[in-house]
């Protein structure tokens, strides 16, 4: 059987002037299967619900106009929690959506639209998701997650001078998305310790920022890791740090300033980036084991890309680079080495240091100032370089 209370502005506040201005709505249910509904109209306006006690309770408020704040907290497990604001204003301190969750098979739902909103959500137990969507301008919003297993983080945000950020700390198969369109970008999420991790990132427009962490998984729990960013247009980094475990990472930045990052240490390894035009700049620096590479930098400008893959691993590299001020950089420190290098038109220069083991290297650079170092140490060598005009320039050196 479910509790329902339908608590508006009117009922609660019982006068003529509940759907106006500074009126609070307070909500208080113990218990099992409780809804409760909370409708405000105005300016300033309060809304606290409380559930405890029980399981399958819903919370639903919803707020239009300016400085209003809502704040719900539950505890138990299966319950859901639904907040809707739409005006302006919106935001901690003064109005703030604040979400305190303990429970299992919980959910929050967050949806903001208008200008200077801020939404805030945690949860600690499993099996939860936060769901945050603002549209609109001046958003910024906030998600943790903690002590669980399979948690879910979704962030929308549209409009001008968003900031989004997620952290799950502890737990197994967690995962967070993120999702901005338009201007000030920036999105920053971080996994603490559990297996099978996975965080999206995708910024639309301007000023684009992402960074996304995920540190190792705890004794005993193995794989985990992996990672996408994307961004589309201006003045765009991304960076990651993937640390102990099954590691993967993709960056994908598709125009104007580019710079990417990754990092890695030890286990499954791999890294692809991408950057397709503009001011590029690429790094992968993987630490240990089943290491692979990639960097791509699509049809022009600054290119500038760099590998280190150290110390024991299955190494293979591969850059590619077509057009203007080239550069590749490309050390491998022990295994079973390949690297390739390729580089079309422009500033060229690829140095390639292999050091132990199976090694095989080969570098193209095509038109204008090339020049290319190959120094390969002990066991398999084999180097092949071929560059075509302009101020060629090559060594080899097989021991």
């Amino acid at each position: 059987m479910r509790n329902v209370l339908l608590a508006s502005a009117a009922l609660i506040a019982l006068s003529s002037a509940a759907l106006a201005d500074s009126n609070k709505a307070l909500v208080g249910q113990t218990g099992n299967a409780h809804v409760s509904y909370v409708e405000q109209v105005g300016t300033s306006l309060d809304a606290s619900v409380t559930q405890k006690s029980g399981n399958g309770s819903d919370a639903n408020v919803a707020q239009t106009g300016a400085h209003n704040s809502t704040t719900v907290t539950q505890t138990g497990s299966s319950h859901k929690a639904k907040a809707v604001q739409s005006g302006s204003d919106n935001r901690p301190v003064m109005t703030s959506i604040l979400w305190w969750t303990h429970t299992t098979n919980g959910g929050i739902e967050q949806t903001q639209t208008g200008s200077t909103h801020d939404a805030e959500a945690t949860q600690a137990g499993s099996k939860n998701y936060i769901s945050q969507v603002q549209k609109d301008v001046k958003n910024v919003a906030r998600a943790t997650q903690q002590g669980g297993s399979e948690q879910t983080i979704k962030q929308e945000q549209e409009g001008t001078i968003q900031y989004g950020l997620a952290l799950q700390a502890s737990g197994k198969n967690n995962e967070i998305k993120q999702k901005q369109k338009g201007n000030n970008n920036d999105a920053l999420a971080t996994q603490h310790l559990g297996d099978n991790s996975e965080i999206e990132q995708e910024q639309d427009g301007k000023v684009n920022r992402a960074f996304a962490n995920q540190y190792s998984a705890a004794s005993g729990w193995t794989d985990g890791h992996d990672l996408k960013q994307k961004q589309v247009g201006d003045y765009n980094l991304a960076e990651a740090l993937q640390t102990g475990y099954d590691n993967s990472a993709s960056q994908t930045q598709t125009g104007n300033s580019n710079i990417a990052y990754v990092s890695q240490s030890s286990d499954g390894n791999s890294a692809v980036q991408g950057q397709s035009s503009d001011l590029n700049k690429a790094t992968i620096t993987q630490t240990g084991y089943s290491n692979y590479g990639i960097q791509l930098q699509g049809v022009g400008t600054g290119n500038e890309a760099s590998l280190t893959q150290k110390n024991g691993g299955v190494n293979q590299s591969y850059q590619f680079q077509y057009g203007s001020n080239n550069k590749s950089f490309v050390k491998q420190d022990g295994s079973y080495n390949i690297s390739t290098t390729s580089q079309t038109g422009s500033g060229h220069l690829a140095t390639t240091n292999q050091t132990g083991s199976s090694h095989y290297a080969s570098v193209t650079q095509s038109g204008s100032a090339n020049t290319s170092l190959v120094n390969q140490s002990l066991t398999g060598n084999r180097a092949t370089v071929s560059q075509n005009g302009s101020g060629n320039n090559s060594t080899v050196t097989q021991k």
